[in-house]
């Protein structure tokens, strides 16, 4: 049901709204909009996934075939709480999320009238990745009251880096399992992936690094060291890829990178 990726969302989330010295000054409507948003995409996104004509791939795609019913349900009794929680919100934030959904409606309109097969479903991977960011990020940013410093933009780009990073993975593995899925891992090749994500790790090391000389904020630095630690984890998984091959490791792992800054709401207060 992608629950740890809606609690991963909804931590990361919280952790940008405390930027850039851990205090928590706004409203927690919008981490529960959050999660329950990335419910309803996820959950659409497979479904919709199901309703093509070619075999079902992938166990989550299994799942959400065999408890479609109840799965509709709850993503109409999502939207029903969405709804509500929508008149708690300021009016930034409001608009910087019916663009993300617009953006997302979009795709995924777009995607399930593509074929499993077609070259423009190997783009997933960014879209979703920058969909994810932005809604994470995003509706952080419009929250503070002060200008976001080149640090915090930094962060939040390193970030989208990160989402990537792991949709990337999470390609790559698949396209070993399940060869007849065309993702980006079956595009680039599962050597090029891999040296992608080593490169991306390289990037995202030297952008915080280079950004924690000039923070004067204990907090983010935190986050700052949190997000390599991520990166990190994701290039182990690679590099250690006969264990995490296994059981769809690699999925829980991957996705458990982003409850990673939960550490810092205990650690730095």
């Amino acid at each position: 049901m992608s629950l740890d990726v809606v609690a991963g969302a909804m931590i990361c989330h919280t952790a940008f709204l405390k930027l850039p010295d851990g205090r928590f000054n706004h409203a927690t409507t919008s981490v529960w909009l959050l999660g329950i948003a990335v419910f309803i995409i996820y959950t659409l996104d497979r479904q919709l996934d199901n309703l093509k004509p070619e075999p079902i791939a992938t166990p989550r795609h299994r799942f959400h075939k065999r408890y479609a019913k109840v799965l509709k349900l709850s993503v109409a009794l999502a939207m029903l709480l969405g709804i509500y929680l929508l008149g708690h919100i300021t009016y930034m934030t409001l608009m910087v999320g019916f663009g993300i959904a617009f953006i997302t409606s979009i795709y995924l309109v777009v995607v399930s009238k593509l074929s499993s097969d077609s070259i423009f479903q190997a783009y997933k991977e960014p879209v979703t990745a920058f969909v994810y960011a932005s809604g994470v990020c995003g509706t952080a940013i419009v929250q503070h009251t002060r200008i976001f410093s080149w640090i915090d933009w930094s962060l939040a780009g390193v970030f989208f880096l990160i989402a990537f990073q792991n949709l990337l993975l999470f390609s790559a593995f698949e396209q070993k399992e399940y060869p007849q899925v065309h993702s980006l891992g079956s595009m680039w090749g599962v050597k090029t992936c891999q040296k992608v994500l080593y490169l991306l790790f390289i990037i995202n090391t030297v952008v915080i690094f280079s950004t924690l000389v000039h923070s004067t904020h204990v907090y983010s630095m935190g986050l700052g060291l949190t997000e390599v630690l991520m990166s990190a984890t994701l290039v182990l998984i690679t590099y250690f890829e006969s264990i995490f091959i296994k059981k769809d490791r690699y999925r829980w792992v991957g996705d458990g990178i982003f409850i990673f800054p939960l550490l810092l709401f205990f650690l730095i207060r």
